[in-house]
């Protein structure tokens, strides 16, 4: 399973990472990070238990997500370790801080479950232009560059049909995400919508070993935005 948290680590990384954009200064919601889910806020009975988004902090996401660090062609994505890294123990550096130059960042991470799917969010406090070029950055490539290759990654992206418009603006897709190192190769298919909602930039993905319900994505984006228009 580690393995699995690590891959889909990256899955999302990779899809947010290439959302190129020059943040400006902005000031942050105060409450931001209460607009995150937890696990009081999850369907009951499902088995949706939290694990600590640092996980994603000692692997890949703060240093590739935060969107101050951004910048460039998002069809041109960052590498991905080698496996051998990604699987590594994890170390005991200090994890990114969540507050990073002018953008403020907010991550939770829940695995329904033993063996998945996993839930990903991810708020940002970017203002409301940036947050829109965001989203307008996921259409850009999807219409440029739906599959990408980078190093000993590959990542297929579609558009996500049927999926209703949510908060101010909005872009579902499917992607699939092929890591391959030597003669091993693993694919990875998740399911993420990107957000514009007021001041913020919102993602929630859904990744698994299968390939994740797409009305269960709908419910807990719902759940996720209810929560963080009552932090705003």
């Amino acid at each position: 399973m580690r393995m699995l948290t690590k891959i889909a680590a990256s899955l999302t990384a990779g899809v947010v990472a290439g959302l190129a954009f020059s943040a400006p200064a902005v000031a942050a919601p105060a409450k931001l990070a209460d607009g995150l889910l937890t696990e009081k806020d999850l369907p009951k009975g499902k088995g949706w238990a939290a694990f600590d988004a640092e996980v994603m902090g000692a692997g890949l996401l703060p240093g590739l997500i935060d969107p101050n660090s951004l910048g460039g062609d998002p069809c041109k994505v960052p590498d991905v370790p080698p496996l051998k890294d990604l699987l590594a123990p994890a170390t005991t550096q200090p994890v990114a801080p969540r507050t990073a130059g002018k953008v403020k960042l907010e991550l939770a991470a829940f695995m329904k479950g033993a063996d998945g799917p996993m839930l990903l969010q991810t708020l940002a406090g970017t203002g409301k232009k940036a947050a829109h070029d965001l989203v307008d950055g996921t259409r850009d490539m999807l219409k440029r560059c739906p599959t990408v290759k980078s190093g000993n990654l590959r990542m297929e992206m579609s558009a996500l049909k049927a999926f209703p418009k949510v908060g101010d603006d909005s872009q579902a897709i499917s992607v699939i995400v092929t890591l391959k190192d030597g003669n091993f190769e693993i694919a990875v298919p998740g399911k993420l919508v990107a957000v514009a909602q007021d001041d913020v930039y919102a993602t929630v993905a859904l990744v698994g070993s299968e390939e994740p319900e797409t009305a269960e994505l709908k419910k807990l984006t719902k759940r996720a935005l209810k929560k963080l228009d009552k932090a705003l």
